[in-house]
């Protein structure tokens, strides 16, 4: 159960006749200091006392032990920046705005705290958590806000740019000195998104309204990173070695180039109250999982459809909705993943929810 001391195990015990005949459980009193080593596979370790010494200090045990590397690994680090921000607004009339904005701003570094990989030993012998460095963004935008067609129509569009020096993120990283991969939080360089946002909302008739955006991103690493890759089913690393990609001109993972929605709202007026039809139509565009641009790290593009009917009384003390999620059961995938060759590299994916439907209900006491 101890797999994960298999690493700081050679550093204690050198000596290779030392492992012989060890397990999990016999190692675990080893480096607790409960037991020696003795080479002899038919007899692995000794204790350092009797085993009904009552005043031992160091027992034997007999069971697990629960260990966490996490509680072990101590460091301390400070980062701090000044940031600013300037913005500029115009309003020709009433009706229009028109602004620019560009800012600073900063991300603190820190420490990979829930990663056992994301650990060294250090000089002493003593476990020490791998940080990263604070991330640093300057970020354009010009954007516009509009009433239009007598106050039915609202227009919002902006165009941005992020440039990001220092861009956190988790990565496969080499290790050449332990000759490992690494899945860690770190800085990759330089990175940029930028691209453009435009929202519609319209208010058809009195009980109509329409609403719909779109966004684009463009987004690319800008610096070389090397990154390893142990899941190339074409490439077994066992015969061929860790694959090395740079990164460099590829999209930021996770972020598709197109997203967008139409959504619509139908309202009745009745004797009791009001009644709400709506729907919506939601594209995600693809994207990578990770930093590599191939076919087995890319999510497809995904179509969603949500419909609710929503009742709510006269005095809007109570409203019930009845509701329906991905309507037409699309299979949409949220992520993919592949194995190495210790697990054939299977493929594994996680979905998004089914098509599932509910009714909720909410009433609000006292009055307004």
């Amino acid at each position: 159960f101890l797999g994960a001391f298999a690493g700081l195990y050679p550093f204690l015990l050198p000596s290779p006749l030392l492992v012989v005949g060890q397990t999990d459980l016999s190692m675990t009193n080893i480096l607790m200091g409960n037991a020696l080593p003795t080479g002899n596979p038919n007899n692995p370790i000794v204790p350092t006392c009797a085993l009904d010494d009552a005043n031992c200090a160091t027992p034997l045990r007999l069971a697990g032990v629960p260990l966490s590397w996490a509680g072990r690994a101590r460091a301390s680090r400070d980062w701090s920046d000044v940031t600013w921000r300037v913005n500029l607004d115009w309003t020709p009339n009433e009706d229009t705005l028109v602004y620019f904005s560009a800012t600073t701003g900063y991300r603190a570094g820190g420490y990979g705290l829930g990663i056992t990989d994301a650990r060294v030993l250090g000089a002493n012998n003593e476990l020490v958590p791998l940080d990263y460095d604070a991330e640093h963004v300057l970020a354009y935008e010009i954007g516009y806000k509009g009433t239009l067609a007598d106050g039915a129509m609202q227009v919002n569009a902006a165009v941005y740019r992020y440039d990001y020096e220092n861009y956190q993120d988790q990565i496969n990283q080499f290790d050449p000195t332990q000759e490992l991969i690494r899945d860690i939080p770190t800085n990759t360089g330089d990175a940029v998104n930028s691209g453009f946002e435009v929202e519609i909302a319209w208010l058809a008739t009195d009980h109509l309204t329409l609403n719909a955006n779109y966004s684009y991103a463009q987004t690319e690493y800008q610096d070389s990173f090397l990154v390893g890759v142990q899941d190339e089913p074409l490439r077994p690393s066992p015969l061929y070695g860790v694959a090395m990609y740079d990164i460099r001109g590829n999209d930021l993972k996770r972020i598709p180039a197109h997203k967008g929605t139409v959504w619509g709202d139908y309202r009745w007026d009745l004797p009791n109250g009001r009644l709400f039809a709506s729907a919506s139509v939601i594209y995600t565009g693809e994207y990578y999982v990770g930093q590599i641009e191939r076919p087995l790290d890319l999510v497809p593009d995904r179509w969603r459809t949500d419909a609710a009917l929503t009742w709510v009384n006269g005095a809007e003390t109570v409203r019930v909705r009845g509701f329906m999620t991905n309507v037409f059961d699309a299979p949409n995938l949220r992520s993919v993943g592949t194995g190495d060759h210790s697990t054939f590299y299977r493929m594994t994916g996680t979905m998004l929810y089914p098509r599932y439907a509910g009714v909720d209900v909410r009433w609000s006491f006292g009055g307004s």
